[in-house]
């Protein structure tokens, strides 16, 4: 059974993750990660969260387009998924990149708030 409210939780987060990732608050970052969290990308070594952050905060991004397409959200008790497919343009060190990937976001439920637990990414055939 899906509760609205949680529906609506998960939208949410997943709107502060993605404005987080935009502006490269690090801090809003970390508050969203669970110390547990894992980042997983397909043909590589997975990365925690301070592995993670510390990418994010040492790269000079400038996002240009984000487009998610056919969001589907999945909800149980206290865990819940958000898998996308999506197409972001952006400028990495001065360079145009356009990235098209599939990303399902993990959450789980701790103290009435929802968190992400595990990201896992894949390229778009």
């Amino acid at each position: 059974m899906i509760v609205t409210n949680n529906l609506e939780e998960i939208r949410s987060v997943y709107g502060e993750w993605k404005k987080a990732i935009i502006g490269q608050d690090i801090a809003k970052l970390d508050l969203l990660y669970t110390e547990d969290f894992i980042f997983s990308r397909s043909g590589s070594r997975d990365k925690n969260k301070h592995d993670v952050l510390y990418h994010y905060n040492s790269q000079t991004v400038e996002y240009l387009n984000w487009q998610d397409e056919n969001p589907e959200i999945e909800i149980g008790k206290a865990r819940a998924s958000f898998q996308t497919s999506q197409v972001i343009k952006m400028i990495i060190y001065e360079l145009p990149v356009t990235l098209e990937r599939k990303l399902l976001l993990k959450f789980i439920q701790l103290n009435n708030h929802w968190t992400i637990d595990h990201i896992i990414e894949t390229k778009l055939q």
